[in-house]
């Protein structure tokens, strides 16, 4: 199954927005546009399964301690705004069965709810949806075709203990199609949501020495945590730095110095060299190849095959416009490759390398989709199987023009 439909109502910087996502979902638009709103509010469901609580500062992302702060609301006085974060995993085309929605909803004053919805097949080609939410769950399918509320108690640990009542065990749909939702309440989201890699615009390492750890780490967040897993782990290090090769023409290894100590290093012709005194574009895609690299290394999710998902804050970052394109091929086969990849970015030097891999023929039109962010709102620019946006980009030639257009101006004032 996979993240196919993200739906934001009011949340940070988003008002309304509503996503159909591909393997490679890209994400443009101004500053403040709510770009980056929409990778916190996966990062915020996959860092809040482990307590069974809302957790806004956690292990992927810190969005502050006020839970009503993440609130969008134009006039901070009206308390019947609330936001609300759906994702919908599917294991069809059609998008509909079997279908999990997994919703979290935060009021203006910061009480926070969750709910979960599964839609499936029962008996009989049944259609059922059941509902979890409140500590209560709603059963309902096929012939007779009603609802049926059942109570339950959730444990700490966040799982459904189920208490039928005698009209539940006289329904045999309602009963399967309990009995079928059951694996999804109890351990479909935690494991979806947490299989989530989120890779932010702080991806530095400033020291040129580490203290070993204690081994690697299966999701890393910080550059100690990159450090230790490329250290303990060969086989991830060799084909990250394959990868580094390809790009910059040197690749990455490790050095074990004295006083269980390790520090990373460039492969160059000219002999090794501390990463700290390259250019910040090497590291930081040295960064996020490694967790491309995990991602797709992940076991599969008995039984459901979840497929990885990767956020991205610009892959660009620091790299010149002249090697970009190598990191639009980079995204395109792990894309290919089985990872869903969410990517913001403020570069049209990306953005038309990744258009040109559909003319190309390295992905196809249904693989990558655009959304154009503005006021709020996500407007989907429509992909055709030339590469080509639908009326052109939004958002960066209209900025190349004026500042071309100021330009001539002024060479005119100059005479």
């Amino acid at each position: 199954m996979r993240l196919n439909r993200l739906q934001l109502q009011n949340f940070k910087a988003c008002r309304s927005v509503d996503l159909e996502l591909a393997p490679l979902t890209v994400l443009i638009g101004a500053n403040n546009a709510g770009k980056s709103s929409i990778l916190h509010s996966i990062a915020l469901q996959a860092q809040s399964v482990p307590s069974n609580a809302v957790v806004p500062t956690g292990a992927l992302v810190d969005l502050g301690r006020a839970l009503d702060g993440l609130v969008h609301r134009v006039n901070r006085a009206d308390a019947s705004v609330a936001a609300e974060v759906l994702l919908h995993w599917s294991n069809g085309s059609d998008g509909v069965f079997p279908m999990v929605v997994s919703a979290l909803h935060i009021d203006a004053r910061g009480d926070a709810s969750t709910r979960v919805h599964v839609g499936l097949i029962v008996d009989d080609d049944t259609p059922a949806t059941v509902v979890a939410a409140d500590n209560r769950i709603t059963v309902n399918a096929g012939p007779p075709g009603g609802g049926v509320t059942e109570e339950v108690g959730a444990s700490r640990a966040g799982q459904w203990a189920f208490h039928p009542t005698s009209v539940y065990s006289q329904v045999p749909e309602l009963q399967a199609a309990l009995e079928q939702a059951t694996p999804y309440l109890q351990r479909f989201v935690p494991e979806a949501v947490q299989r989530f890699r989120y890779v932010g615009a702080n991806r530095h390492v400033e020291s040129s020495v580490f203290p070993l750890g204690v081994g690697p780490v299966p999701n890393p967040r910080t550059a100690q945590e990159l450090v230790d897993t490329l250290a303990y782990q060969d086989e991830l290090l060799e084909r990250v730095s394959q990868r580094c090769q390809s790009i910059f023409g040197y690749g990455v290894d490790k050095d074990l110095i004295p006083r269980q100590q390790v520090t990373l290093v460039a492969k160059s012709s000219g002999g090794p060299r501390n990463v700290v005194n390259l250019g910040t574009g090497f590291i930081q895609t040295v960064w996020l190849l490694a967790q491309l690299e995990l991602a797709l290394a992940q076991p599969p999710t008995e039984p459901w095959q979840i497929t990885p998902l990767v956020g991205i804050e610009e892959p660009e970052l620091h790299i010149h416009p002249g090697l970009q394109p190598d990191i639009a091929r980079l995204l395109g086969a792990f894309a290919q490759a089985g990872l869903d990849l969410i990517c913001t970015t403020q570069s049209e030097h990306l953005l038309l390398a990744l258009l040109s891999l559909v003319l190309e023929g390295e992905l196809s039109a249904d693989q990558i989709v655009v959304y154009y962010l503005r006021d709020g709102e996500a407007e989907r620019l429509a992909v055709d199987e030339q590469g080509r946006i639908e009326g052109g980009l939004r958002g960066f030639f209209e900025a190349n023009e004026e500042q071309l257009r100021r330009h001539i101006e002024l060479l005119k004032q100059r005479g």
